[in-house]
């Protein structure tokens, strides 16, 4: 037995495991975007990203490059090079894994004059609610549901003394149309994905041997259409949404400001004019969030997304991924310095083959022939591929800046 473990993990170190792991990791991105251009970014994910093979595939490559750092002693002087370089692709699949499971990205609404500090995420979530008159009962539950693959809902909800409320997956309808049956009834089928954007859950619901079905249309909003049923002693509203999660702070639109291009009706600036309220610490602080004008508190990122179309309301993007976002960027960095380093140092791979090919040039040519310094025009390819890249960059920011300027002079003539 411990020489199948041991065997297993010499090949788990090995280059062919490498090799093999990273062939797997860009053929799974590959399959998942043609998944998500075919179907939607939920089914991906739960194909792809949040499967558990997936997290299994970025483990053994962890497992993988610390294998190779210890078997090609890349802790040694002259080998620091590979070290930084192998070890930031643990920092960035660590930082991945930061990122995935205490991340998010959301949304918060907010009206003039009130005050949130609940952020909605989207994630499709089941909310019941459910009373018989004396006791209330609650549930949030997070569904994963795809056109694509099985879906699978159950819910049981305990009720004293009354019986069990049981909930069960029947049917999911992506692109819904609305129809009615000669019963007068309203009834959903599968249309063409340019038909509607309209998404329906149907339930069973029973309680008490009385079974009743339900259909839930997926609300994109941020206040939830609940759908009522009642049984005997027993009323329930269920809904289907996004997922809401409560903020340790909260946030209060003092004012909305949109401004327009003269005598249009095109934004030239929206901002939010808020008050940030933290009662943990006894905060109250008023700041202004608009484009390019980031509220960062507490490791939370707040930007100026969108507003209501009376104007009355705004739409601020939260993103939570503090530590996430730092292991990432301390992963690029040292990836940089890696890569950096790669190219200076003699004993490395880059500089070996840089040697091969010039003794094959030499031998090729004959020994009477001027030699020639691959290590100089090595240094050269690279200075100019990067001199290249920083050239194009600044050209398209130049060619952008111009453009909002005359975008700009435009509005204002108009």
């Amino acid at each position: 037995m411990k020489r199948f473990f041991k065997n297993l993990f010499d090949f788990l170190i090995s280059t062919r495991a490498t090799i093999l792991l990273l062939f797997i990791f860009l053929f799974s991105l590959a399959i998942a975007t043609f998944i998500e251009e075919k179907h939607d970014t939920v089914t991906a994910k739960s194909i792809v990203y949040n499967a558990k093979w997936f997290e299994l595939l970025m483990l053994l490559l962890a497992v993988n490059f610390i294998g190779n750092i210890q078997k090609y002693q890349m802790h040694l002087k002259e080998k620091l090079p590979g070290l930084l370089f192998h070890s930031a692709f643990i920092v960035l699949i660590i930082g991945g894994s930061i990122t995935r499971y205490t991340g998010y990205v959301g949304k918060m609404h907010i009206r003039q004059g009130e005050t949130s500090n609940i952020c909605y995420i989207p994630e499709p979530h089941l909310y019941v609610q459910a009373t018989d008159g004396k006791q209330n009962y609650s549930v949030d539950h997070p569904l994963s549901l795809s056109s694509f693959t099985g879906n699978s809902i159950h819910l049981s909800i305990e009720t004293e003394a009354k019986g069990v409320i049981e909930i069960d997956y029947k049917n999911y309808i992506k692109n819904a149309v609305e129809l009615i049956d000669q019963n007068g009834k309203v009834k959903y089928v599968s249309g063409e994905e340019d038909d509607s954007d309209v998404h329906v859950l149907i339930l069973d619901v029973t309680f008490n041997g009385n079974k009743e079905e339900v259909s839930l249309l997926r609300n994109p909003g941020f206040n939830p259409d609940y759908e009522e049923i009642e049984f005997i002693n027993m009323k329930l509203r269920i809904s289907f949404g996004m997922r809401k999660k409560e903020l340790p702070f909260s946030i209060h639109l003092n004012k909305f400001i949109l401004d327009n291009y003269p005598g249009s009706n095109i934004p030239s600036s929206i901002a939010s004019e808020i008050t940030l309220i933290d009662k943990r610490y006894n905060l109250s602080e008023d700041h202004e969030v608009f484009m390019n004008n980031v509220l960062d508190y507490d490791g939370y990122r707040l930007y100026q997304q969108s507003y209501d179309k009376d104007e009355m309301g705004t739409i601020l993007s939260v993103n939570y991924d503090f530590y996430g976002t730092w292991v990432t960027y301390f992963g690029y960095l040292v990836l940089l310095v890696g890569f950096t380093l790669t190219l200076f140092n003699k004993n490395s791979r880059y500089w070996f083959l840089i040697r091969k090919i010039g003794q094959l040039q030499s031998k090729r040519r004959g020994d009477n022939l001027i030699q020639v310094n691959w290590k100089h025009i090595g240094i050269v390819v690279v200075s100019l591929i990067l001199a290249y890249a920083g050239f194009t960059y600044l050209l398209k920011n130049n060619e952008k800046s111009a453009r909002d300027e005359h975008i700009d002079k435009f509005g204002r003539q108009i």
